[in-house]
């Protein structure tokens, strides 16, 4: 079997929006909150990416979204203008929402190191007056984190975030989880040999486009690693030159041994 890999919005998507399947969604949504609302039913929305109406046990309503996240430097307002715009198109009213939940799956980096759960919870406060603003959570599953094999996962939560790791590079479904129902469903449903040519076609496109951010951002990053390297030669170079004026050495010697400009060293004296 060739299992799709769950970090694609397109697999995703497919996998934990089944209308036929909701049990696979609850399960997750619960894995995800550990139990701080428990959900007993979900309503999948209109929508590109996964996003999901659901109700808690205390008839409570929580709008939550998916998408994968290969940065840190997410935009709020893109996110927000997002959000509104699926509340509009499905015909849902913000006075119904007791909060809402706009889950990025983090692929390639942890963004709370000093957090030792796997999943983070982070609200929007007022930097003037402290308020928090409590309707709204950005939610970081560190897919990262977990660093165990199956028969070390104990949790539905751990081992959720297992699947979406893991997943496309299984050939079967792990013993641990074949008799699980929502996992076994879950395995079913991202075979891609039950995929249809233009759910494959798709996949593979985003899939690229993934890969292209990707290489964007290790290019972004190497870019800034080097800068803060020049920035660091550059300061030692300002230090040895100073000390060297201070011992008397003049400027053409100064601009010799420490490979500044002759102008640039000027402006030290």
């Amino acid at each position: 079997m060739k299992f799709a890999d769950p970090k694609n919005d397109v697999a995703f998507k497919k996998i934990f929006g089944d209308e036929r399947h909701k049990e696979v969604l609850i399960s997750f949504l619960n894995a995800i909150l550990e139990n701080n609302e428990i959900i007993k039913s979900a309503k999948i929305l209109k929508s590109n990416i996964l996003s999901v109406l659901a109700t808690t046990i205390e008839d409570k309503k929580i709008f939550l979204r998916f998408k994968n996240s290969i940065s840190d430097s997410q935009i709020l307002k893109k996110d927000l203008e997002e959000i509104e715009m699926i509340i509009k198109e499905n015909n849902l009213k913000w006075s119904e929402i007791e909060y809402t939940l706009n889950c990025l799956l983090c692929d390639g980096y942890i963004p709370f190191k000093y957090n030792d759960s796997l999943v983070a919870f982070w609200s929007i406060q007022d930097k003037y007056t402290g308020r928090l603003e409590l309707g709204y959570f950005d939610v970081f599953v560190m897919l990262d984190k977990l660093d165990k094999d199956i028969s070390k996962c104990s949790t539905n939560q751990e081992k959720w975030i297992y699947f979406i790791n893991n997943a496309s590079d299984l050939e079967l479904v792990p013993k641990e989880l074949e008799d699980i129902k929502e996992f076994k469903t879950a395995f079913e449903t991202a075979n891609t040999y039950s995929w249809d040519t233009k759910e494959l076609n798709y996949y593979d496109r985003v899939s690229l486009k993934k890969g292209d951010d990707k290489n964007a951002l290790m290019t972004a990053e190497r870019k800034g690693l080097q800068k803060g390297i020049e920035k660091g030669e550059k300061k030692k170079q300002i230090e040895i030159a100073k000390n060297s004026l201070k011992q008397g050495l003049d400027i053409k010697t100064v601009s010799l041994i420490t490979g500044l400009t002759i102008d640039e060293i000027t402006t030290l004296c």
